[in-house]
C-alpha cells in the first residue's frame, strides 16, 4: 500500500510539496524556458508518457506510475528535515511523492503537468510519483522537556539517517487527556485504488481501537499505546472512504473515548476529523 502526498501521493499534502511544485510553475512560465505546448492535462496520457519514457517505470492500478529510481536525485532538505522525539511506528504503507521532489532529471514541464493532474482530479492523488519508503509517524513536539507529552506528531519517511516530513499531525488539544480523539484523513493508493489512510490520536493509554466503516462494519484498527506518544494512544487503518467513529478502549474494556468522525467539504474544514 502507498500514502501518497503526496505527500506525500495527493496534491494537498504536504503543503510544502504543493508550494514548491507552485514556484516551479511560476518560474517555468515566467522566465520562456518552457513551451506549454508540452502540457499534458490528461491523466491516462501523462501514465503513458511516463511508461514510454522512462525505463524501469512502472504502473500503479489505474492512478498512477512508480517513477524508476534512476530519475528520483531529490534530497531531504534542512526545511524538511524532522525532529523525531523518541521511537517511531509503522503504517504499514509507502510514502510516495510526486515527482517534483525528485530532483533536476525531470524537466518543468513534466513537474508541472504532475500538478495539473492532481489538481483536478477528484482524488488529488499525482499520477507520477517516487517511492521514499515506509510511511512511518512520530512524536515531533512536546509541551515541555523530553518527557513532558507529546502534542504533535508528523507523518514520516527516512532517508539513510535523516527522517523527512511528510505532513503535520494536531490540533489544539491534541493528544491531551479528557479532550476530543482528533483524526486525520489522507489520500492514499492500496491495491491500485484510491483509498484513504486514517490516522487518529487521543490522550490516555488504550488497549484497543475500531472504526465503524462508511458501510456500516466494525473494524480492529492497528494502535501504538503510551510509546511513540507518551500517555496517548494512536491508531491507524486504510479504508476505501473515512470511517463513521473510531472508538478506544481501555484494557478492561471500558471506552476511553467514541468519537464520530466529523464530515467536512474539502480544504482547511478537512484538516482534523
Amino acid at each position: 500500500m502507498l500514502a501518497v502526498a503526496g505527500a506525500g501521493l495527493a496534491s494537498q499534502l504536504p503543503d510544502e510539496h504543493r508550494q514548491a511544485d507552485s514556484k516551479r510553475a511560476d518560474k517555468a512560465g515566467s522566465n520562456g524556458f518552457m513551451d506549454e505546448r508540452k502540457l499534458i492535462r490528461d491523466r491516462e496520457k501523462l501514465i503513458r508518457f511516463a511508461l514510454d519514457e522512462y525505463p524501469g517505470a512502472r504502473r500503479i492500478g489505474d492512478l498512477g506510475v512508480l517513477m524508476p529510481p534512476s530519475v528520483d536525485q531529490g534530497e531531504i532538505d534542512r526545511f524538511d528535515r524532522a525532529s523525531v522525539m523518541g521511537p517511531v511506528a509503522r503504517l504499514g504503507v509507502q510514502a510516495y511523492l510526486p515527482i517534483a521532489s525528485a530532483g533536476n532529471r525531470i524537466p518543468p514541464w513534466l513537474q508541472i503537468s504532475n500538478e495539473l493532474v492532481a489538481a483536478d482530479s477528484p482524488s488529488s492523488i499525482a499520477p507520477l510519483l517516487v517511492d521514499r519508503g515506509p510511511m512511518l509517524i512520530g512524536c515531533t513536539g512536546r509541551s515541555g522537556g523530553p518527557k513532558s507529552p507529546c502534542r504533535t506528531t508528523t507523518l514520516l519517511f527516512e532517508e539513510g539517517s535523516v527522517m523527512g516530513t511528510y505532513v503535520g499531525l494536531g490540533g489544539r488539544g491534541y493528544l491531551q487527556p479528557g479532550k476530543p480523539t482528533q483524526v486525520f484523513v489522507i489520500p492514499t493508493i492500496a491495491d491500485g485504488k484510491a483509498q484513504q489512510l486514517v490516522v487518529a490520536g487521543v490522550g490516555g493509554v488504550a488497549e484497543r481501537a475500531d472504526v465503524v466503516t462508511a458501510e456500516g462494519r466494525r473494524l480492529d484498527v492497528a494502535v501504538d499505546a503510551d510509546r511513540v506518544a507518551p500517555g496517548a494512544t494512536l491508531a491507524w487503518t486504510v479504508l476505501p472512504e473515512a470511517p463513521r467513529r473510531i472508538t478506544f478502549y481501555r484494557a478492561d474494556g471500558s471506552v476511553l473515548d467514541d468519537h464520530a468522525v466529523q464530515a467536512c467539504s474539502g480544504g482547511v474544514d478537512c484538516e482534523v476529523r
